[in-house]
């Protein structure tokens, strides 16, 4: 060694291989780094994949959960039970009751998430269950705010949905009943095993502000590990409000997402173990280049001296002593395959991860383009009648295309989207198209006269096909044994905060037995004879949404037919509705 740095030759040797094994070093560290900054992002976009599918199946089922509670919310025995409990005999109502739990039962079969289903009447005084027992005493409810979702650290996650829905304005909320569906930390925490299989990853449901609800495991509840795990999730969520989604990095990688549609956060961890075999080898490799320079330096250094030094040497001598020649014997070697080698199984370990997160998007994006497949729309009727109109025009037949038209206005306006509110010009024109189609029906057989509706009504907003049904009752019944002279007047008027429509026939009108029995199911709200289903069913949805003396009110003309009118307390609407543009 000695001899090395006696030459200068040796020594700029040396120094050129030092530089050499510092820069080759330090590449290797940075490429080591940078590849596993690359696995490390893999893996996180691999975590947000997986939490994202979760939200997804999550609100997939919480749809599905909200759709059936409405159905139950919506169906005939609930509404019956409402207003019958009151006139109702035992065994009337021990059927209902029995019907509406059987419902409530079939909820928790099809979805063994759900812990609880309930029917609540606050105003009965009664809770019927899907579970024993089915019926018990109203004591109060925490959760009686009008809150569709409320999530508890003791309960879950809570879904009730009101009846009617307008009660739940302005200040004195009230509702005539609701339906709650309940799934407890324990029923959650067996779908989120069910949900994660045999794997070894772990989820999380925390409320708004980071409160545990449930998770996967052995244990619902939070234990001291669990605590260690969801401290920075928490921290996060101390100074970040209104962030949806984040990642959690440490000796645990976690991706974090929130669901807006059930105020649920879903956290979503990569065990230790997974983290470690899969970073563990870069600090194996990162050792053992470490090892590999100071070898090469080493090698190299002796190297040198064998077969540079020592020659170098001999020349010297051999140039003094000109009878001696020493002769360098060249041995090349290629040190950095193994390193190479080692590099490309990195590389290739990283595009594997890379094709198997692009595989999961594009699985996703596939199951999001069959879903929108399974849509359905009711644009192929609005182009079939559509279709008619323009072969009518095209063959000059005027009849067939004003009633292709009018058909097809009236079809479009009543499978429009569910609004709220349509004007009343809106509804208005929805009678005009079906008065035209009527008139190509009955001809000359019956006259129609439309009063013209006031200025100041036609920017009143009301609840969409209330009216039509009244003029329809008017053909199909009043006017149904007519031949000839038949008459339908049509009367608007609005004042005193009342809009009112009249509409009224000089067919046969009714018996005195008929016009009263009439009048007491309307009274009722009864919608179950099929006969008077059109006039009933416009009539219990005015009650429902407009107070004062707003409803439909029916009697026999003086000079024979009938009439029907409706009355509807607009002022509060109205207000609302031009006021909030």
């Amino acid at each position: 060694m000695k001899m090395i740095f006696r030459l200068k030759t040796s020594r700029k040797v040396l120094w050129s291989v030092i530089f050499v094994c510092i820069g080759f070093y330090v590449m290797g560290i940075l490429g080591n780094a940078y590849s596993r900054h690359i696995l490390l992002e893999q893996m996180l976009g691999s975590l947000d994949v997986q939490a994202a599918f979760m939200q997804s199946r999550v609100e997939q089922d919480i749809d599905s959960l909200l759709k059936i509670q409405n159905t139950v919310l919506n169906d005939f025995n609930t509404s019956k039970l409402n207003v019958l409990w009151g006139g109702a005999g035992n065994y009337e109502k021990t059927q209902l009751i029995k019907g509406i739990s059987g419902r409530l039962s079939e909820i928790k079969e099809l979805y063994t998430i759900v812990d609880k289903a309930e029917m609540y009447y606050p105003r009965k005084g009664i809770v019927i269950s899907g579970s024993q027992p089915i019926m018990r005493h109203y004591e109060g409810d925490k959760y009686y705010d009008y809150r569709m979702i409320n999530a508890d650290q003791e309960e879950g996650i809570v879904f009730t949905s009101y009846f009617p829905v307008q009660a739940l304005r302005g200040e004195g909320k009230n509702t005539a009943y609701y339906c709650r569906i309940t799934l407890s930390p324990e029923s959650l925490n067996r779908a989120l095993n069910d949900l994660l299989g045999e794997g070894e990853e772990s989820v999380y449901l925390l409320s708004q502000d980071g409160t545990m609800l449930s998770g996967s495991g052995i244990n619902f509840v939070e234990t001291a590990a669990d605590t260690v795990r969801l401290e920075k999730v928490r921290a996060y969520l101390a100074q970040n409000e209104g962030v949806q989604s984040f990642r959690v990095q440490g000796e645990e990688l976690g991706s974090c997402i929130y669901s807006a549609r059930t105020g649920v956060w879903i956290v979503y961890f990569c065990p230790d173990s997974v983290i470690s075999r899969s970073l563990s080898f870069f600090l194996l490799l990162n050792a053992g280049l470490t090892i590999l320079v100071i070898v090469l330096f080493l090698s190299y250094t002796f190297y040198v001296e064998r077969k540079l030094v020592k020659p170098l040497d001999r020349i010297i001598v051999a140039m003094e002593d000109r009878n001696n020649r020493y002769f360098i014997e060249e041995d090349e070697a290629d040190e950095l395959a193994v390193i190479y080698k080692r590099y490309n199984q990195v590389i290739s370990h990283v595009e594997e991860l890379s094709r198997e997160n692009l595989e999961m998007k594009y699985q996703a994006r596939l199951a999001e383009f069959r879903q929108l497949q399974y849509q359905i729309r009711p644009h192929f009727l609005y182009n079939s009648i559509f279709m008619i109109y323009r072969m009518a025009r095209a063959e000059e037949n005027e009849t067939i295309a004003s009633f292709a038209r009018h058909l097809s206005k009236y079809y479009q306006y009543i499978t429009r989207t569910n609004d709220c509110f349509v004007s009343l010009e809106q509804e208005i024109g929805h009678i005009d198209d079906y008065l035209e189609i009527q008139k190509a029906r009955f001809g000359e057989r019956i006259c129609v006269i439309m009063e013209p509706v006031p200025e100041q009504a036609k920017g009143l907003k009301i609840i969409p096909l209330i009216l039509q049904p009244l003029v329809e009752n008017a053909y199909e019944h009043g006017m149904k044994n007519c031949l000839e002279g038949g008459m339908i007047r049509i009367r608007t008027d609005y004042r005193d905060g009342y809009f009112s429509f009249c509409v009224e026939d000089n067919g046969d009108g009714l018996q005195e037995n008929e016009l009263t029995e009439l009048r007491r199911r309307l009274n009722v709200e009864e919608i179950n004879s099929e006969e008077i289903h059109g006039l009933a069913n416009t009539n219990a949805r005015i009650r429902r949404w407009y107070k004062g003396e707003s409803g439909l009110y029916v009697n026999n003309r003086e000079d024979g037919g009938f009439v029907a009118l409706v009355k509807i307390f607009m002022e509060e609407i109205y207000v609302q509705s031009s006021g909030g543009g």
